[in-house]
């Protein structure tokens, strides 16, 4: 369950699977929809959902916080912890945090109300114009920033297994390193 020296526990990588196949979901859906427009199949199928799977994302991600903090001295050490990848991972978990955080306000600082999957978290009513105003401007660019991040951490990914041939993946993965 836990993380060793060796590799990332269950609780690890299940929530890295978890993040990281809907995040993907996400910006594939978004951008599909920023390239063909709102009539494409891949966007049809999860844009009606885009909102939802964003607050599911916010409580993943908080969670993957929470217990990341709990595992710093159990995690692998990497052979080069230098301050590019240290400042790569801060930078994931920063906007992997922040990205649906401000989707969140857009949703709840609206007038039409906020649920997650029917739930209602608030009611319709008056507009808090702070808090979906802050959400509006930040919410895109943030999310783009994010994409090029995850761009850059599937790369590093790709480029461990494929060039170094390193155990990298293998740590997350759940083969033995």
């Amino acid at each position: 369950m836990r993380d060793n020296i060796l590799r990332y526990g269950a609780v690890t990588r299940l929530l890295h699977g978890l993040i990281g196949g809907l995040v993907l979901a996400q910006l594939l859906a978004a951008g599909a929809k920023r390239l063909f427009g709102r009539d494409n199949p891949f966007s049809e199928l999860l844009s009606p959902y885009h909102g939802d799977i964003g607050w599911v994302l916010l409580v993943l991600v908080t969670i993957r916080i929470l217990w990341a903090l709990t595992q710093v001295g159990n995690r692998p050490k990497h052979e080069e912890n230098t301050l590019l990848v240290k400042a790569g991972h801060l930078g994931l978990y920063l906007l992997m945090f922040l990205t649906p955080l401000l989707g969140a306000m857009i949703a709840f600082g609206g007038d039409r109300g906020a649920d997650v999957f029917g739930l209602q978290l608030r009611e319709a009513g008056e507009q808090i114009a702070w808090m979906r105003e802050t959400g509006k401007e930040f919410h895109s660019p943030i999310a783009i920033l994010f994409s090029a991040l995850v761009a850059g951490h599937i790369g590093a990914a790709l480029y461990h297994r494929f060039v170094r041939r390193d155990a990298i993946m293998a740590r997350m993965f759940g083969a033995k390193a």
